[in-house]
């Protein structure tokens, strides 16, 4: 079984700031490391004030809930286990805009006391360089040299606008159509979404011209109620909104129900609320490529808002 150590501290510091100190793995505020370096394929070479060497390889990076996994696979001298995978781990203390830091390594079955006892050592000692490092303004400036050589500046752009389809960063568009902002049922729809798990990360009212609608509706041109599909869905005010989670996309078709609401399980938005094809309350994404296309029409960059939410880990394991 494997043995798992764990400690953490306050930090009494900007969630933001800690981050970019942290997010690169690069060990540069503790003064036990001589230096480190990242190769192409992302591993991260570390060496010690001691001679030792150690390459350590990101597994995992979660910018919306401040989290990044690394794994030691190989060290000179050889340690005496057979793996270690940590995981450094952030939140957010709401009182004093402080951070809680968890650091954890799970250890392979083989690893001895000794070993265990080290790690705990090491990560208090991480702990009080850390702070040290923030307090002389370590992680003012975002880490950009750092984070490129894993991320290339079009990911970044995906990862900012339309969201990273198949992880917790997928996003959706969902619009409230004339009828849906008419009849008061945006509340609801929002509500819906929220319970679920959700996040919010776009909303506007808008009246879109029959020019814009038929870019919106693009892909249904050549259809013989293209014309007054456009009609109605400039007739009046839609509310506009992107939402951010794993598998939104589909989820999300699956909550507004089908097209027909007489088709429409009860339950679903268009089952609940709809009864003619014509008046059918809502539309949503029907794939991650139509999520960035629908994303990009309606929203600005600047407009979609990245926020980490303290309800994510009663959500997601």
């Amino acid at each position: 079984m494997a043995t798992r150590v764990s400690e953490s501290a306050i930090i009494q510091f900007p969630i933001d700031r800690v981050w970019n100190v942290i997010r690169p793995v690069d060990f540069a505020f503790w003064s036990k490391v001589s230096s480190s370096d990242v190769d192409q394929e992302g591993v991260r070479t570390v060496r010690f004030n001691d001679k030792t060497v150690q390459k350590y390889r990101i597994t995992e990076v979660s910018e919306q809930n401040h989290s990044v996994t690394f794994e030691l696979f190989e060290s000179v001298p050889a340690v005496e286990y057979l793996g270690a995978s940590h995981t450094w781990r952030l939140r957010r203390v709401t009182s004093d805009n402080a951070t809680f830091f968890e650091a954890e390594t799970v250890f392979s079955k083989d690893a001895s006391t000794n070993a265990t006892e080290d790690s705990k050592f090491k990560k208090l000692d991480l702990f009080i360089e850390l702070r040290a490092a923030l307090a002389k303004g370590a992680g003012q400036k975002v880490a950009a040299a750092s984070i490129s050589k894993t991320v290339s500046k079009s990911d970044e752009k995906q990862v900012a606008s339309h969201g990273a389809p198949g992880t917790r960063q997928e996003r959706s568009f969902i619009a409230v159509k004339p009828d849906g902002v008419q009849r008061g049922l945006v509340g609801d729809i929002i509500g819906r979404f929220e319970k679920r798990g959700f996040k919010l990360v776009a909303m506007k009212l808008i009246r879109p011209t029959k020019e814009f609608a038929a870019r919106h509706y693009a892909d249904l041109s050549k259809k013989v109620f293209f014309n007054g599909l456009c009609e109605f869905f400039s007739s009046g005010p839609v509310c506009a909104m992107v939402w951010e989670g794993k598998n939104v996309i589909a989820t999300g078709r699956a909550m507004l129900g089908a097209t027909d609401p007489n088709a429409s399980n009860p339950g679903t938005i268009r089952g609940d609320y709809g009864i003619e094809v014509g008046r059918n309350i809502c539309h949503g994404s029907d794939s991650p490529k139509g999520a960035e296309a629908e994303i990009n029409l309606w929203f600005r960059p600047e407009e979609l808002i990245s926020w980490s939410s303290t309800s994510e880990s009663w959500i997601y394991e």
